[in-house]
């Protein structure tokens, strides 16, 4: 309620003709809201829900510069100018390219090198002067609202420490390359990137849900763990000792593999039908699988990979080959109760606990996004009523409603004939009928078809194109182009109709005398300019009100799908970076290879999404661990 006392008509012109004033409610509600703040300020218990997030000086910066101090002030402008933010997120991304560029094997005294270290050096240099001037703003760690006091001026303050601590190793110590010091602070230097979520109020909600959500992930956890002991203890007592098999290295030319299946014959049997004592009598290896289950903690490790589904279908045919007794070989479906161990753990684990994980983290973003909208963190039960109200007045949309042209005119009479067809149901049913064979059209078409065939295709297509033009020429005669823009529906119909007079008229230029102006290849360009007619079945969209809720919430969840999306790529950049340091100089072998590999800062970002992917992670992990190393890494 806004006011108290008998009613008052307040309706503008507008309202009593039967259409909403925007403006006249948003200003009822600016008053209304004016009038709580008053009453809020007047109580002092109540107002300072209102000023809880005002941060501003107090005390004096590092004993020298008071709340009245002008260098101070004009400091805190400086830091805080919107070009300032600008220019240090300009830093930010150059220095992630540098980053990105940079080999860690690469020779010193090198002109590339000498490039990176100038950058890496300006870089550095804009950091730490912004690190600076942020503490005579705010102080450095005595106070309240100090410069330290904040997790995100302390990452900052973290990043600024390494890279001066970078630059200095690099600078005096030639053989930095070599040193494990000098290692660990360039792993430490991957951080830089998460300078950007101090900067967007968007990220750092979706790092603040993750945050808060770790209490609620631990239960999670703790609940997996035990489902992931049990199992293992389980799987332990039925597989241990039993994951073993003869193999014998042979070699093809400068390749060499392993021989553990059944088609190489060792003493008249296939090498994997050998036991332990046949196969060491040949010369052969008694080789243990990589994931196990000889002891619980093996078999945990084996029990996560199955879960990821990542070669989950090797460790069920080893289980389901796995011989009665140890030093036994394997022998064809010799376990079939092993199928039953693994669904249900894949069951249970993998299909219903692990995916707790992102309900959790869902949960958590959704709860904080409500409160940030709706500042209730330390309000009420009354207060954050009130507010709640505020939030959907202010974001209130109110329904487009055009009235047909007015006049006696025979332009105004022709118009009022358009707006009755435009704004009648036989009209839309109509072209919605229209889109849907237009749809249906563009899937008839396949390879080597006649040319017959095309030309009909070709005429259906501009059939369906005119009645769309004519569609879009009513809807402007009837609306009018100021009313027809409005719409965000009309905006996309105009965007199609004029992509296929584009695709018209590039087909004419290909198949008349204006081929001379052709400029590239004007049949590819075709090509994409008709694949935009397949963005005609969103409007199928507009008629069923489900689906068009389903589609709003979609477009709605954008901003935060980008936030999400910035963060993973952040992550992705971080463990790309760190990938390189370690892993660049792990010799190549069946997983590590030309195609997956941490050489290059590329290719480590493409192999870091296959392991996001699940796809192969498990053998990544295997020979990365392994530790041997190439003399290509330097």
């Amino acid at each position: 309620k806004f006011q108290e006392g008998p009613a008052v008509d307040v309706k503008s012109p507008l309202e009593r003709a039967g259409r909403p004033d925007k403006t006249r409610v948003k200003l009822l509600w600016a008053k209304a809201l004016e009038a709580k703040a008053q009453k809020l300020d007047a109580d002092p218990l109540e107002s300072d829900w209102l000023t809880v997030d005002r941060m501003g000086l107090s005390g004096k910066s590092l004993g020298i510069w008071g709340t009245d101090s002008k260098f101070r002030i004009g400091v805190g402008q400086l830091v805080n100018h919107r070009h300032t933010e600008s220019f240090m997120g300009v830093c930010i991304l150059i220095s992630c390219i540098q980053m990105a560029i940079e080999v860690p094997g690469i020779e010193s005294g090198t002109s590339a090198a000498e490039v990176l270290f100038f950058v890496e050096l300006a870089t550095t240099t804009v950091f730490t002067l912004e690190a600076v001037l942020k503490v005579i703003e705010l102080g450095f760690v005595m106070g309240k609202h100090t410069f330290l006091r904040s997790l995100w001026n302390q990452l900052d303050f973290f990043i600024v420490l390494t890279s001066l601590m970078s630059l200095i190793m690099e600078a005096t110590m030639e053989t930095a390359g070599g040193s494990g010091a000098f290692e660990v602070v360039r792993v430490l230097r991957a951080l830089r990137p998460l300078r950007i979520i101090g900067r967007s109020q968007n990220i750092q909600l979706v790092v603040q849900s993750l945050a808060l959500s770790l209490s609620s992930m631990l239960h999670v956890v703790i609940v997996l763990l035990l489902f992931f002991l049990i199992f293992g203890i389980l799987g332990t007592q039925m597989f241990k000792g039993l994951f073993f098999s003869c193999s014998r290295k042979e070699s093809d030319g400068d390749y060499l593999f392993e021989a553990d299946d059944y088609e190489t014959l060792v003493l008249g049997k296939p090498v994997k039908e050998l036991d332990r004592a046949e196969c060491i009598c040949d010369g052969c290896e008694w080789k243990r699988q990589y994931l196990n289950y000889d002891n619980v903690f093996n078999a945990m490790l084996t029990l996560f990979a199955v879960s990821t589904t990542d070669g989950w279908v090797e460790v069920l045919y080893s289980a389901l080959d796995s011989g009665i007794e140890v030093d036994q070989a394997p022998k064809k479906n010799s376990n079939p109760m092993a199928f039953l161990f693994f669904v249900v753990f894949i069951c249970i684990v993998g299909f219903a606990l692990m995916n707790l994980f992102s309900g959790v983290v869902f949960y958590q973003f959704t709860r904080i996004k409500l409160k940030r909208q709706t500042n209730d963190a330390l309000l009420s039960d009354g207060q954050k009523h009130w507010n709640l109200i505020c939030y959907c007045i202010a974001n209130t949309k109110f329904p487009l409603k055009i009235n047909p042209p007015r006049g006696k005119s025979m332009w105004i009479k022709m118009r009022c004939m358009c707006f009755g067809i435009v704004t009648s149901n036989a009209f839309d049913s109509f072209i919605m009928v229209c889109i849907l064979f237009n749809t249906l059209s563009m899937t008839l078409p396949f390879y080597n078809q006649s040319e017959t065939y095309t030309l009909v295709l070709e005429d259906m297509n501009l059939g369906f194109s005119a009645i769309f033009l004519v569609e879009m020429v009513l809807k402007l005669l009837a609306l009018g182009f100021k009313n027809y823009w409005k719409s965000g529906w009309n905006r996309f119909d105009f965007a199609l109709v004029t992509s296929s007079l584009m695709d018209f008229l590039l087909a004419f230029m290909s198949a008349s005398f204006l081929r001379i102006l052709r400029i590239g290849r004007i049949t590819r360009i075709t090509r994409i300019t008709r694949i935009t007619r397949i963005t005609r079945i969103a409007r199928l969209t507009k008629g069923l009100k489900g689906v068009q809720s389903l589609v709003s919430t979609i477009m709605l969840s954008l901003a935060s799908f980008w936030s999400v999306g910035t963060l993973l790529i952040l992550v992705f950049f971080i463990y790309a970076y760190i990938g390189v340091v370690l892993f660049r100089r792990v010799e190549h072998g069946v997983w590590i290879n030309e195609h997956a590999n941490f050489e290059y800062f590329s290719i480590a970002c493409i192999t870091l999404l296959r392991v996001a992917t699940m796809e192969a992670w498990v053998g990544l992990m295997e020979e990365c661990g392994l530790g041997r190393c190439s003399e290509k890494g330097g």
